[in-house]
């Protein structure tokens, strides 16, 4: 629109007129902008007096309106880039994803050769440690994923197809989920690559992974843990059913006494193994489970290597060991349970005995170093493998014996040397050249300071009443109350049996025994409430009763004790500790 005098132009009249007037605008030129099919903006020039406008100036004001639109949309754009970059700048910064753009180049048969990265987030060098630069190439970065890198961010370069991979190295120590893919069209040399941290992630699963396999592990020798177990469980019951047989086929016109003797031999050394099978199964179960309490004292090593060295010779004579023993001149004193003790040195020797050829070595030796005893046990038996090795002291983790296992045990018998070592503030560790080779067990444990006393008085043994009692035997195993019955009746006491409850209730109303003999474990109501009935009955209450149970833990002798039996014997019971207590009554 061109305007060479307001007052004058028919299209403004009126208000129009007026408010051109206040404004002292008298000739002006209009030109607007339209872009898109749109009016985008408006040029107005003009004058406060009238005027005719040339063509030229009329030119000049439209092409002054193109030029400063123009500028404003490149003013605009920039400035949409400006926000744009940093917006773009601040995620690059802020994200916790790695993101770098390597330059990759290739030769003149297109083949990638090397690269370098040429950008990088701090994210990236975080986690990589490496930093952007024109002169620090692949080789300098991860020299082992040099060719790996060649090959496959020279691929996305080339061919222009991305791709996505898990990688990691030992040089980085870290493993990252890879995304790359290329910048521009092939062969524009730049590649882009975005990754993730996933270490946590790789090494969790490697750990369940490692975990599922102990398990699988653990669970395979539980089974053949157990399946070895009934194997020795019925080894014994064998022999003392069929001589039981051979027994009842006999007549006892036939049955001489050296005849008799040998059956009893072997009842009474088939019972023993039974009876240390399950007393090794209690024991493992007691010890990894922390409930052993070590009855401690000022003990001498010395004198506990001489009584182990007892208890297996019988085994090495029949192996015709050849033995060596290196024991200190004076007294080893550690503070220990001496029982426990034993157990562990007579165990160590048990297994090298076992696993010797007969006509083997086994060599023992005991000495005192700074401040701690030492014990070496080695033998020149079977040796063991490093993988062996690894796990012998693991519950169901000994070697394998084979389908003969003609040496008999469990294989727990080191578990259990472990935990009782430990118990004491010990360590053990088992070494070996390899199978066939050998091996060799140290135990050290911590020396009793010198100027220790002992603050309790030594127990000593009550004396015995040596008088017959009346003893009433509640037990629901009529073979186990019958014998029981038998054997005390030879040591001359008075016997009465009862196999339930009531009936125990009944007979102690009549008998008025001085030693009750109850089993926990009895139908329908069980020994602590028969205990309880008779603590309330005053011909019974002050009967010593005597809780028979095949439970031993701890928690079950406690219960035993609150309930009011002054002693608790766990099954198989022992006749000669029971005698002995009994004949501690008055």
């Amino acid at each position: 629109m061109v305007v060479d005098d307001v007052a004058q132009d028919p299209r403004h009249a009126g208000a129009t007129h007026a408010g051109l007037t206040d404004l002292s605008i008298a000739a002006r030129i209009t030109v607007p902008l339209v872009k898109h099919g749109r009016a985008a903006a408006l040029l107005v020039v003009h004058q406060s007096e009238p005027r005719r406008w040339t063509e030229t100036e009329v030119k000049l004001v439209q092409e002054t309106a193109e030029r400063t639109w123009a500028a404003v949309e490149r003013a605009r754009a920039e400035n949409a880039l400006r926000e744009s970059e940093l917006k773009y700048r601040t995620l690059f910064e802020s994200m916790d994803q790695g993101f770098g753009v390597a330059e990759v180049s290739f030769d003149g048969a297109g083949e990638a050769v090397d690269f370098s990265w040429i950008e990088t987030n701090p994210a990236f060098e975080r986690h990589t440690g490496f930093f952007a630069s024109a002169d620090k190439t692949v080789r300098d970065l991860v020299p082992d994923l040099e060719q790996k890198w060649f090959d496959v961010y020279g691929a996305v370069a080339k061919t222009g197809e991305p791709t996505r991979f898990v990688e990691g190295s030992d040089a980085l120590g870290r493993w990252f989920d890879v995304y790359a893919f290329p910048l521009g069209e092939p062969q524009r040399r730049q590649v882009a690559v975005l990754f993730t941290d996933v270490t946590e992630r790789i090494r969790n699963e490697e750990s369940l992974q490692r975990a599922n396999n102990m398990l699988i592990d653990s669970d395979q020798r539980k089974d053949e843990f157990l399946a070895m177990l009934a194997h020795e469980l019925r080894n014994p019951l064998a022999a003392i059913a069929n001589t039981v047989k051979l027994m009842e086929l006999v007549s006892s016109e036939q049955l001489s006494a050296e005849r008799s003797q040998h059956f009893r031999d072997i009842l009474k050394r088939q019972t023993n193994m039974l009876r240390g099978l399950v007393d090794d199964l209690l024991d493992v179960s007691r010890i990894t489970r922390g409930l052993v309490e070590l009855k401690q004292q000022r003990t001498d090593l010395k004198l506990i290597a001489e009584r182990a060295l007892e208890s297996v010779q019988a085994l090495m004579d029949e192996k015709d060991h050849e033995v060596s023993v290196t024991l200190p001149r004076k007294p080893l004193e550690v503070n220990g349970d001496p029982v426990r003790l034993e157990q562990i040195m007579v165990n160590l020797l048990t297994n090298a005995a076992k696993y010797t050829d007969p006509g083997g070595r086994i060599t023992l030796c005991l000495e005192r170093t700074h401040e701690s005893a030492q014990l070496y046990v080695s033998d020149t038996g079977i040796g063991m493998s490093a993988e062996v090795l690894d796990r012998i002291f693991e519950l169901f983790g000994q070697a394998e014996r084979g389908l003969a296992r003609s040496e008999g045990g469990l294989g727990i018998g080191l578990t259990i040397v472990k935990n009782l070592v430990e118990l004491h503030t010990g360590s053990i560790k088992a070494d070996s050249a390899g199978p066939g080779q050998g091996a060799r067990f140290i135990v050290t444990l911590p020396l009793a300071p010198v100027e220790e006393r002992l603050h309790e008085a030594e127990k000593k043994e009550p004396k015995a009443a040596n008088r017959e009692k009346r003893i009433l035997v509640v037990e629901d195993s009529e073979d186990i109350a019958e014998t029981m019955a038998l054997l005390l009746e030879a040591a001359g006491h008075q016997l009465v049996l009862a196999y339930d409850g009531p009936e125990a209730l009944a007979r102690a109303e009549d008998f008025k025994p001085e030693v009750i003999l109850l089993d926990i474990g009895l139908p329908g109501m069980d020994g602590y409430e028969v205990a309880r009935r008779l603590r309330q009955n005053p011909r019974t209450r002050d009967a010593v009763l005597v809780a028979l149970t095949g439970y031993g833990q701890a928690e079950d002798i406690e219960r035993a004790h609150e309930a009011g039996f002054a002693k608790h014997f766990t099954k198989p019971v022992e006749m000669e500790r029971l005698e002995r207590f009994i004949s501690t009554v008055e």
